[in-house]
């Protein structure tokens, strides 16, 4: 429940867990676009593979349908906590960060 408010405190399954509502962290937005790109056709209906592309980096790739018509969902995790520049394969171009509606 704590989760949404970015509560860093952890208890266990048989204590009460009261949620701090104060805390200065609000993940309610995230949470909702995280659900809103759940539901995409080609997270419902692709296939799925992950992989540590190398130390600390994190790749999910999200694809459906075949060919010409293949569609691909790509997420890059840094999960050492650290601020990095990640390389990747994709071709040279113009992409949509899902999260913001950004050009990456």
């Amino acid at each position: 429940m704590g989760k949404k408010r970015g509560d860093a405190h952890h208890v266990t399954l048989f204590d009460k867990d009261p949620v701090d509502w104060n805390g200065d962290i609000d993940l309610t937005n995230l949470l909702k676009r995280m659900h809103e790109i759940k539901q995409l056709p080609i997270m419902a209906e692709g296939s799925y593979e992950a992989k540590e592309v190398r130390k600390g980096v994190l790749e999910a790739v999200h694809s459906l349908g075949e060919g010409e018509e293949e569609k691909q969902l790509i997420g890059s995790f840094n999960t050492t906590g650290k601020k990095q520049a990640i390389p990747t394969q994709l071709p040279e171009g113009i992409y949509k960060n899902l999260y913001d509606g950004s050009s990456v």
